[in-house]
């Protein structure tokens, strides 16, 4: 949880193309607070009924989906911060920083597509 909020808010320009996050801040933290508590729900349920009976697919859906759905919205808000921070980057001609956050959405797209086939691949 707490590496998808530090990527959001790199993705965001903190300290690149804005000097303060503001009132996103709140709204940032609150996501993330929201994912670790999915995913803290999501382990217990799949721990607990492991060791009991085996989870059957209406119930491990129940376990995957909210957390699946935060994990969408949080890539969507990634992506759509780092496109707009890259396109303020090409705006204001800063060549150094741009080449470091293309290399950065790069690497990013690759740990995406990774994640979407984990995803695909454990459900």
């Amino acid at each position: 949880g707490l590496s998808r909020v530090l990527i959001l808010i790199i993705c965001m320009g903190y300290g690149i193309v804005k000097p303060r996050l503001g009132s996103t801040k709140h709204l940032v933290f609150a996501l993330g607070l929201a994912y670790c508590l999915f995913v803290s729900i999501d382990s217990i349920y799949t721990q607990l009924y492991a060791e009991t009976r085996p989870l059957t697919k209406q119930q491990r859906l129940y376990a995957n989906v909210p957390r699946a759905v935060i994990n969408a919205i949080l890539i969507w808000w990634i992506i759509a911060s780092l496109v707009a921070t890259i396109r303020t980057l090409r705006m204001r001609r800063n060549v150094i920083k741009l080449t470091l956050y293309r290399h950065f959405s790069n690497a990013l797209a690759f740990s995406i597509i990774s994640l979407m086939g984990f995803e695909i691949w454990w459900f």
